[in-house]
């Protein structure tokens, strides 16, 4: 039990702190997408209007807008109609599928990725394979612990995602037991504003015990240039108290690609000491174990994303 948790503690405060479709409708024979491209439409009287084509049936079509604002346009009205790269078009790109370190259920695209450090002590860097499934690498700079990590995300309906994944690798070169942790997520919003929750199990081989856990994370876009984000976890050991971290921070654009995330962290963790009492009379040792609350608030956060 000590064994768990002492490595669970260590791997996750070390880490964190030191299919697309088509679908009918039949009203009014309109047909709702779940189309995630991007869209430059030009009508006749040459005003440019971009965004996500959301509804279309043979007389409008419903555009989402980057502001979210959904405008109707009529088809009689179109001159042009083109997908476009809408990161090469406004030179912005979110980073919607990580918060400070737990997941949110959004999944990357194919062909895209992202680099990610905290602290300079912890770097991760995940790839799309395709639109719904990404891998990647969680590890430090002594490459230990290293995890391998896997994510399947689908989008149930507008807003709405949801996810499962793992993380699995060594603690140590000289440890041959396997640590890591299954999860599953669910996230409501969209790219730059959302809420997840996270549940997952983090196991140990050098134990037989299992590791609950839970996280809480979300993210506002305030500016172009700042989103708001933050996480809370909780670790529920089979025994003794429950250890608590996390915290907000800023994600603060600073390139076309690079964002720098700025916040207070701040974690809650019960400490198990043993202390061995000899008795000069009976010329016996007996064993004493004291449990405490260590906490420790606030800690600075710092992190930098660089997605691709």
């Amino acid at each position: 039990m000590k064994t768990i948790k002492i490595a669970s503690i260590f791997l996750v405060i070390t880490l964190f702190i030191a299919p697309n479709f088509l679908y009918g409708q039949a009203e009014a024979e309109q047909v709702e997408y779940r189309d995630t491209n991007f869209y430059r439409i030009v009508t006749k009287d040459n005003q440019e209007h971009y965004g996500l084509i959301i509804k279309e049936d043979q007389d409008f079509l419903v555009l989402k807008k980057i502001d979210l604002n959904e405008e109707t346009i009529p088809k009689f009205a179109i001159k042009e109609r083109k997908i476009v790269d809408r990161i090469k078009l406004f030179g912005y790109k979110t980073h919607p599928t990580r918060y400070l370190y737990s997941p949110s259920a959004i999944g990357l695209k194919r062909g895209s990725g992202y680099l990610n450090m905290l602290y300079f002590l912890a770097f991760q860097a995940q790839f799309g394979l395709t639109d719904n499934l990404s891998i990647g690498i969680t590890t430090t700079p002594a490459f230990m612990p290293t995890l391998i990590n896997a994510k399947y995300s689908y989008q149930v309906e507008d807003n709405f995602y949801v996810a499962a994944g793992a993380q699995v690798g060594r603690l140590w070169y000289t440890d041959e037991q396997s640590l890591g942790v299954v999860f599953g997520t669910a996230t409501y919003g969209n790219e730059t504003n959302n809420i997840s929750m996270n549940l997952g199990w983090g196991f140990y081989g050098r134990s037989n015990e299992s590791l609950p856990m839970a996280t809480l994370s979300w993210a506002y876009k305030s500016t172009d240039k700042v989103q708001f984000v933050g996480e809370f976890w909780g670790l529920f050991h089979a025994q003794g108290a429950p250890t608590f971290l996390g915290g907000p921070a800023l994600r603060i654009k600073t390139g076309k690609n690079l964002f720098f995330d700025v916040g207070v962290v701040g974690f809650s963790t019960e400490i198990t000491t043993t202390d061995y009492i000899y008795d000069p009379l009976t010329g016996v040792s007996s064993e004493v174990t004291k449990s405490e609350i260590l906490t420790r608030l606030p800690l600075p956060f710092v992190g930098f994303s660089l997605t691709l």
